[in-house]
């Protein structure tokens, strides 16, 4: 009894340390910041709150004080069991907006002093000149069910260092970049960052679409993020860039569409570096994501890989369980780099002088080509093609060269309601019984270990041999 006791006095004290600041449009700065007496700035909650507080804004719209640059600031750190947090109400919509002024409308500002264990959560931000939110250099922070919508800058942006920061179930539309993580111009980089389950769609630049994409995770020193389960569509440029020298990203079960704007590139998921000081880097993991209408390529590994030196190619891209349909040019481009591609489907290409997977090696590496493995495939034109278009024919002994039949196609759909259980999940695409593909493929896990003994590539074994033993047997082309 006296132990219970305890544990409740223990629950109460502990309940007590968390403060509640409430702010209201028709509150007033000279209240405590009480439910019954709201503050009516959040900045002035922001100031006020420490470790384990809680800013509940209720509904209403909070425009960007005269004189600031920002709706909201952080400049206090949480810490692991007593964070901050900044959440709506829950009794109508939270729209904070910059009215096309200042720079960001909420900014969890690390510049000078590391923050961490950041909450923010329901709000929708709007009008911001550089963009909507922008976590820098703060670790642990999470952004979750937040709305970043019509900025001239980045939707949602995590950089200037910082770990383990979460952009979760958020919805990013009409900015000029939907979500982004890293830059190659800093020299502090986010690290293990979680892109999980967002709506990043309708992001372009008119006058500049060549880099409106709908996810991007760059930069030398940003290794091991994660971006999975978003639904990412009609963006300017690319639904998801990977580059400028990030390194072991986990790119899995998204579904990417409709990458067609005019003056854009145009690929569903690209992987690469194009700057020529900046160097190639691998180790990534691209899965079970479905990739539909590109304009370029639904995958395109491309990059300067042909400027690596010899025998210093970084990791392969690891490649299985996509589906990819309705390319301009080749459903997969790989350009000059290791590879593994097991259990896919790749339709034939809407323009038939292109392929189903295309290899590209140019002179300076014939010495040392790159080494791909392909097998238990579904191409849309049986063989993997070499530079000069000929077939790899040493590759995919049990692909198979005939179209699937899917049950719902060309009728296909997937669920955006970020509030369902079932956002992601699409219909439509799931193979018919008597089609090509439906029950084959090999187990991933035992494929990888085979390949990493088999090959004589160093970075191969690093980089498969941990993997088989994280993946779960997945037999089958979906």
């Amino acid at each position: 009894m006296v132990r219970i006791l305890l544990i409740l006095l223990y629950a109460q004290s502990a309940l007590a340390d968390v403060r509640e600041f409430h702010v209201a449009v028709t509150g007033d700065d000279a209240n405590p910041g009480t439910e019954v007496l709201p503050f009516k700035t959040i900045q002035l909650a922001a100031d006020a709150a420490e470790a384990g507080d809680v800013v509940v804004i209720h509904v209403g719209t909070y425009l960007r004080p005269s004189g600031r640059s920002r709706v909201l600031e952080v400049a206090r750190s949480g810490s692991d069991d007593a964070p901050i947090s900044f959440t709506s109400a829950g009794d109508g919509e939270v729209i904070l907006d910059n009215q096309g002024g200042g720079d960001w409308v909420v900014y969890l500002n690390g510049r000078f002093k590391p923050l961490e264990h950041i909450i923010v959560n329901g709000l929708t931000v709007r009008g911001g000149v550089s963009g909507g939110v922008y976590v820098r250099n703060t670790s642990t922070a999470i952004v979750e069910r937040c709305r970043a919508i019509d900025n001239h800058g980045i939707g949602i942006y995590v950089g200037g260092g910082g770990a383990n920061q979460i952009v979760r179930r958020c919805e990013a539309a009409r900015n000029w970049i939907g979500i982004k993580v890293g830059n190659n111009l800093l020299t502090e980089q986010p690290t293990a960052a979680l892109i999980e389950e967002n709506w990043s769609h309708h992001n372009v630049k008119e006058y500049y679409p060549g880099d409106s994409d709908g996810v991007q995770v760059l930069g030398r020193g940003n290794v091991a993020s994660i971006v999975r389960g978003n639904v990412v569509h009609d963006n300017g440029d690319d639904g998801m860039d990977v580059g400028m020298e990030a390194s072991g990203v986990l790119i899995e079960r998204n579904v990417v569409f409709n990458h067609v704007y005019p003056g854009g590139d145009g690929s569903g998921i690209k992987i690469g570096t194009h700057e020529s000081f900046l160097k190639p880097s691998g180790g990534h993991i691209v899965c079970f994501n479905v990739v539909i209408n590109s304009k370029l390529r639904n995958l395109d590994i491309a990059g300067n890989y042909r400027t690596t030196e010899k025998g210093l190619r970084p990791p392969p891209i690891v490649i299985y369980n996509n589906t990819l349909i309705d390319s301009g040019q080749d459903d997969i481009y790989i350009e000059m780099a290791d590879a593994v591609l097991l259990n896919n489907i790749a339709t034939a290409s809407k323009n038939p002088a292109f392929g189903s997977c295309r290899l590209r090696v140019n002179d300076a590496m014939r010495d040392d080509p790159p080494v791909v493995v392909s097998d238990f495939n579904l191409w849309g034109n049986r063989w993997i093609k070499a530079p000069d278009g000929s077939p790899v024919t040493d590759q995919d002994s049990h692909s198979t060269d005939a179209a699937p039949r899917f049950k719902g196609w060309p009728e296909w759909s997937v669920e955006a309601d970020l509030m369902s259980s079932k956002f992601g999940k699409c219909r439509g695409l799931s193979l018919e019984s008597d089609s090509p593909g439906w029950g084959e493929g090999c187990p991933v896990d035992a494929m990888f270990l085979e390949i990493a003994r088999q090959s004589s590539r160093a970075q191969w074994r690093e980089t498969l041999t941990p993997l088989a033993a994280k993946v779960v047997t997945n037999v089958g082309t979906r």
